[in-house]
């Protein structure tokens, strides 16, 4: 049986009993073990609670489409995803394209190889997440950190799956190295 958490979804204007049907199903999700190399983010099991606030929340004419205004945070046991401003497309559940905006828009996971987690931390003014192609594209003042490094540059594109990336922009790329011990 899934565990359910009630949504903290605080509005400025009102926001209709469907939406919060929705955000309700929204709460089910990523399982206990830090996300492998070939999961895709929102990996959704019903062993896990997703937890989504935002001041104001609204659905769009498009089927499967909500909209997320002011202190947008949506996160898991083993990613977070927070922003100004969010548009989720696909299921509330499982959605299959993430958008977020503003202030600057960050992502953190976890990803665990063998006996080992890592944090992967990235931020930029828009971040865009692919279920599809399970990955992240940052845009401008784009960063992206793992074990110490940390990566700028106006583009960055993540692959998940592959743990590989392509940075790219007209102030080119700064790569920052911690050296190992």
């Amino acid at each position: 049986m899934p565990t359910f958490q009630s949504t903290r979804v605080h509005h400025t204007d009102i926001v209709s009993l469907n939406l919060l049907v929705l955000l309700t199903a929204c709460l089910v999700v990523t399982g206990p073990h830090p996300l492998k190399a070939d999961e895709p983010i929102v990996k959704i099991t019903r062993q896990d609670v997703i937890n989504v606030s935002s001041d104001e929340a609204w659905e769009a004419i498009e089927p499967e489409t909500v909209h997320f205004r002011g202190n947008f945070q949506m996160r898991s046991e083993n990613w977070q995803l927070t922003s100004n401003a969010a548009t989720l497309i696909g299921p509330l559940d499982a959605p299959e394209y993430v958008s977020l905006t503003g202030s600057p828009a960050q992502v953190i996971l976890k990803r665990s190889y063998e006996q080992t987690t890592e944090l992967i931390t990235g931020s930029a003014n828009e971040i865009v997440y692919s279920r599809a192609s399970n990955s992240l594209l940052l845009y401008g003042s784009a960063t992206l950190g793992q074990d110490g490094n940390e990566m700028r540059s106006n583009i960055i594109e993540y692959d998940i799956s592959t743990d590989r990336f392509h940075s790219r922009g007209d102030d080119g790329v700064q790569l920052n190295v911690d050296p190992p011990d």
